[in-house]
């Protein structure tokens, strides 16, 4: 198991390629869907995987570069004890944090108001769509095309 500071390191070697005013979001991906209570084999997009050290489906990093001062946060899903027993429980904040060396770990739900406000003062928008995660890309993309578009 790689220790959090090589995850360090690769965020910050992005970090610095970065212009000013520019955002990063990578997601972890999900598992495709089998049936309606199955899925298929999950395997964790390898870009957000080497930016955090995370192999959690649904989970989502965050990296914005404005006015030079840099964010990073890192949004997972909250632990639910029900889902927990039939599929597996997921991490904690903590854990996500000791893992990843991100200190600013929130939940999902807080991933379209902390994006809208970085989006705002952003003029370039870097998305890794190979593995999109059930969230929703698209209906990011569509809520914030008229942003998109002007990139």
């Amino acid at each position: 198991m790689l220790n959090k500071e090589f995850f360090i390191k690769n965020r910050n070697k992005l970090i610095n390629e970065l212009e000013d005013n520019s955002v990063v979001i990578l997601f972890s991906g999900s598992a495709p869907k089998k049936s309606l209570d199955e899925q298929y084999p999950y395997a964790v997009n390898r870009n957000f995987y080497y930016e955090t050290g995370i192999e959690e489906a649904n989970d989502i990093l965050l990296i914005s570069k404005i006015d030079n001062k840099v964010k990073v946060n890192l949004f997972i899903s909250e632990i639910d004890e029900a889902k927990a027993r039939w599929v597996g429980r997921t991490l904690t904040k903590e854990e996500a944090k000791k893992l990843s060396g991100i200190d600013d770990v929130l939940y999902l739900d807080e991933f379209s108001d902390t994006l809208d406000l970085r989006l705002n003062k952003a003029n370039i928008l870097y998305l890794d769509l190979n593995n999109i995660n059930e969230f929703g890309v698209s209906s990011l993309i569509v809520r914030n095309t008229s942003d998109i578009n002007q990139i």
